[in-house]
């Protein structure tokens, strides 16, 4: 499913709808509160318009709820919601805390978006190398595999994807691939240049060479080579 492209000014603008709500809550049903817990429904609201928009936006939503109390409540609660030195010090303590939040969203977000640059660029080195790569499990399993596995070996990924990866190993070659798979899984060792003949879609066999580092998790990142 694509994703809906989000406009500039998107963010600003469900800010301002965010804060307006909150307002109108503040207002009815919680207007039993009358002036107590002034930001009762404004720190969600700010914290909701930063992790939507980033800082910005939770900065704007921050700024329009301290304008929100100052100016448009007191009209409908016919009285003030700040008048002394205590509600001046929470109006503060809200500035702040909201600008915060404000600023770790805005992380978040760049956190998020270096996250999904680095998913794209393993896309792209999946795709586009001629080398075979793969993650598989020790569970028997490949969890996923690169393009080039089709062009070597003539099965389609979800072939590949959907039987244990000994089902294409030649007869001979199982145990000393199992003996390497053991080595990594449990030893934690690298594996370099191992080498075991894969069946193709046709019913040869095409030699391969591997090498292969496990991770966390009994998984192995690898690499092969058609040596045949």
């Amino acid at each position: 499913m694509k994703n809906t492209p989000r406009y500039a000014w998107q963010p600003y603008v469900v800010a301002v709808a965010i804060i307006a709500a909150a307002a109108a809550l503040r207002v009815w049903p919680l207007q039993a509160l009358g002036v107590r817990v002034a930001w009762v429904t404004f720190y969600p609201a700010v914290t909701l318009a930063a992790l939507y928009g980033g800082v910005w936006a939770g900065l704007l939503g921050t700024l329009l709820s301290c304008l929100a109390v100052l100016f448009l409540l007191p009209v409908f609660a016919h009285q003030p919601f700040i008048k002394d030195p205590v509600d001046w010090l929470g109006l503060s303590v809200f500035f702040a805390t909201s600008a915060m939040v404000s600023v770790v969203a805005e992380l978040m977000h760049r956190a998020h978006a270096r996250e999904k640059r680095a998913e794209a660029e393993l896309d792209r080195f999946f795709t586009l190398s001629v080398d075979m790569f793969c993650i598989a499990s020790s569970d028997g399993y490949f969890k996923r595999i690169s393009p080039a596995f089709t062009q070597t070996l003539g099965w389609s990924v979800e072939e590949i994807l959907a039987r244990p990866f000994l089902d294409f190993v030649h007869p001979d070659d199982q145990a000393a691939t199992l003996r390497e798979v053991e080595r990594q899984v449990v030893a934690g060792e690298t594996v370099l240049h191992f080498e075991n003949r894969y069946r193709h879609n046709d019913g040869s066999w095409r030699k391969l060479a591997w090498n292969s580092v496990p991770q966390p998790g009994g998984l192995m990142y690898s690499v092969a080579r058609d040596v045949t």
